[in-house]
């Protein structure tokens, strides 16, 4: 079945890799900070996607993977 995604669009999974380890409640600004720091082992696509969260206080990770 074919989807308007790319073959190469970060899943919410992806999402959950990348800010694995993070202690819930935390801030967008948080959240970017985080995944910053793993910029190395992550692309760009999955960091852009954190920058894009909405910006508010996220109480755990079904929050961000809802946001996005």
């Amino acid at each position: 079945m074919a989807t308007s995604h790319s073959v190469s669009a970060p899943s919410a999974a992806d999402i959950e890799r990348v800010l694995s380890g993070v202690q819930y409640p935390k801030t967008k600004e948080d959240l970017v900070q985080y995944a910053s720091q793993k910029v190395s082992t992550i692309s760009q696509d999955l960091f852009d996607l954190v920058k894009s969260l909405p910006d508010r206080t996220y109480r755990d990770s079904a929050e961000v993977a809802m946001a996005l």
